[in-house]
């Protein structure tokens, strides 16, 4: 991802406008690495980059990013710093790809207000 736009879109997700995956289509040329490089992102410690590339990988049915995009999502204030916009319906959706992957029913994921 080009350094500007995720510049641009890490500023979207601090000042808290909602800002979803898709939206990234909008600034700019979506993650198209894959999940190895979410994950690279993720190793260096480059957590926002690393939560654009996860949900946008699971916003498109891809089961180990949705695994980890929902994680990240879940624990973003307590271990990266970072509140991550998701919707409501991305949320649920990420949810039950990680769920059907595993073979096991969905789980209800509440969202923390």
């Amino acid at each position: 991802m080009n350094t500007c736009i995720a510049s641009r879109l890490c500023t979207v997700a601090r000042i808290g406008a909602p800002w979803t995956a898709s939206a990234a289509s909008t600034l700019g040329a979506p993650p198209q690495e894959g999940f190895s490089e979410a994950a690279r992102h993720y190793q260096t410690m480059r957590w926002s980059e690393a939560y654009d590339h996860f949900s946008w990988l699971a916003n498109r049915g891809e089961a180990d990013a949705a695994r980890v995009a929902l994680f990240m999502h879940q624990h973003g204030p307590q271990l990266y710093g970072s509140d991550w916009h998701a919707s409501d319906e991305e949320v649920q959706a990420w949810t039950q790809l990680s769920a059907q992957a595993r073979g096991r029913p969905s789980i209800d994921y509440q969202l923390e207000d």
